[in-house]
């Protein structure tokens, strides 16, 4: 549940339905898991790419929702997890398996609506680290036959759905 895949399918309700109790759901499990999970504290902060995941949920679900210019709870929740990721990416890249490709991933997305897309710099520059370790990282970590070097259709199904992710949010 920490991971927020959950996030999307309320959002998704909300579109659909326009009806604003997917909202206030979505606000309300928000609250009510940062009651219990401070910022940085406990196993929920404990993992780079746990936080990457519940931070791709969050963005992916504010532009289902047509968040352009995303609340100020929003914007902040979404630093929490970006500063989260970046103050231990070390660990990611020491990893050298799916980790730093999710981690870099969000790095490069969440930067990138926080600021980068309009050259606030202190994003820009992590953004621009983000999108270079994942180039490194798929470079590395991607054979020439399309496989990932963590033998496991599991996580290369990640590795394509956040590339896949990555690859959509470049375009737009």
């Amino acid at each position: 549940i920490s991971r927020f895949n959950w996030i999307g399918t309320l959002g998704l309700a909300y579109v659909l339905t326009n009806e604003i109790k997917y909202i206030d759901t979505i606000n309300l499990y928000i609250k009510s898991w940062l009651e219990k999970n401070s910022i940085n504290i406990g196993p929920n902060w404990k993992c780079g790419q746990e936080t990457s995941i519940r931070a791709l949920n969050i963005f992916l679900t504010s532009e289902i929702i047509g968040q352009n210019s995303r609340s100020k709870s929003c914007v902040k929740l979404l630093e929490f997890h970006l500063n989260r990721i970046k103050n231990t990416v070390f660990y990611a890249k020491a990893q050298d398996n799916n980790h730093v490709i999710s981690e870099s991933t969000a790095l490069y997305l969440i930067s990138y609506i926080l600021g980068a897309n309009y050259k606030i710099s202190k994003y820009y520059s992590i953004h621009k680290k983000g999108k270079k370790l994942l180039e490194n990282s798929v470079n590395r970590l991607v054979m020439s036959d399309g496989s990932f070097s963590q033998h496991s259709i599991v996580y290369h199904r990640m590795v394509l759905d956040l590339l896949n992710l990555s690859e959509l949010f470049r375009k737009k």
